[in-house]
């Protein structure tokens, strides 16, 4: 079939490639609630919406999951009969350099003053890296996001609206299981070697009351496990979970809505914040939204769209950011962003174009060898 809009994606832990696809482009809708409540599809939502940038669901037209040998050369088949798949909608590129180290200065400078002056409790100041390559297929980078990161929700999904995405998150914003809902506070970040200093563990802290503070509105049956020491690729969180059951009368686009975008992406408060990023930086678009499977074939999971970057013409845009406190560094701040561009950026070794008829069973072997490993690391824990 002729392709407009698809998704790839894996999950957490898992191995299974799940991938779905629509003979249309992804339907456009102007609120999260909606969607959730109505319609079932993969979910792709920005940080904020507008006209250039609704939230997109993708129909379940074909929905197939890779488990046998074929995956790479199913998934690049899928990929090639995408039309308009090459092209990128217009957007703001910062590109990277002695000029952007400096903007991203002069804009702490802003953002820091305004959290010292008491206006946010924190804030969130992104930044664009930019990568020009022209011969890695999208599709092999997929893959080695799989194989190099078996804890995090690795998608790559495209539509017309919003132009090629990968990510490599490790932030989930909600999913249901058997039992409950889930969602999680993540927040604070530091190499594994490090031990966690003051400010992370209140940057940490500041997300978790926050989200403990609007499931007391929408939720019952509320608990709360951790702060927790968890890794994401070559760098640590502190993490918090929450586990609890929707009132009846509550709608889970509603607790969507309560929750998107946390402080961990936006700041405190939420509306003001988020107002104030929109005057500081180039547009995030999908970045710091969120996207994945809702009640598809895999269930239902949403997660933050963090670690991620953009087809941009001759090459990918990546961004990242980091939380700005009372406390916070300019030059420490910067290496944080620099840290989490390294996510992408060691995606582009080289890579062949998937092989025909090569599987993901060399991928899955990699994510089983990689996790042995790393369990038997002894990871820091919270103070």
């Amino acid at each position: 079939m002729t392709t407009r809009a698809f998704a790839f994606y894996r999950l957490p832990h898992q191995h299974d490639i799940h991938m779905v696809r629509q003979g249309t482009d992804a339907t456009s809708h102007d609120a999260v609630g909606d969607t959730l409540d109505r319609e079932r599809g993969f979910v792709i939502a920005p940080f904020c919406v507008t006209a250039d940038c609704p939230v997109l669901l993708i129909h379940p037209d074909e929905e197939q999951t890779v488990t046998a040998d074929h995956g790479a050369d199913l998934l690049t088949a899928w990929y090639d009969e995408t039309a308009g798949v090459g092209e990128s909608p217009t957007m703001t590129c910062q590109q990277g350099g002695k000029e952007a180290r400096e903007a991203y200065s002069e804009a702490f400078a802003r953002c820091h003053e305004q959290v010292c002056n008491g206006r946010f409790q924190k804030i969130v100041l992104a930044r664009q890296d930019f990568l020009r390559d022209t011969t890695t297929h999208p599709v092999a980078l997929f893959l080695q996001a799989c194989r190099r990161y078996p804890r995090m929700f690795i998608s790559l999904f495209y539509a017309p609206q919003s132009g090629l995405w990968l990510t490599a998150t490790p932030e989930l914003l909600i999913e249901r299981d058997d039992q409950s809902w889930h969602t999680v506070a993540l927040a604070g970040t530091m190499r594994r070697e490090g031990t966690w200093s003051e400010k992370n563990i209140g940057e940490q802290r500041i997300v978790a009351d926050y989200v403990a503070r609007q499931l007391s509105d929408v939720a019952d049956q509320v608990v709360a496990t951790g702060p927790a020491t968890v890794e994401a690729a070559h760098l640590l969180h502190l993490r918090t979970d929450f586990r609890f059951s929707l009132r009846d009368e509550v709608s889970v686009g509603a607790v969507v809505n309560a929750l998107h975008p946390t402080p961990a992406v936006c700041g405190l408060p939420k509306d003001e914040a988020r107002a104030f990023i929109l005057s500081q930086e180039p547009c995030r678009r999908y970045y710091s939204g969120f996207a994945g499977p809702w009640q598809l074939r895999a269930g239902s999971h949403l997660f933050v769209s963090l670690r991620c970057m953009t087809r941009h013409h001759d090459g990918w845009l990546l961004f990242a950011g980091g939380g700005i406190v009372t406390d916070s560094v300019e030059s420490s701040e910067w290496a944080e962003t620099e840290e989490k561009l390294l996510t992408m950026r060691q995606l582009f070794s080289p890579l062949p174009i998937p092989p025909r008829g090569e599987g993901v069973d060399s991928i899955i072997q990699s994510t089983q060898n990689s996790r042995s490993t790393r369990n038997t690391q002894n990871t820091p824990k919270a103070h």
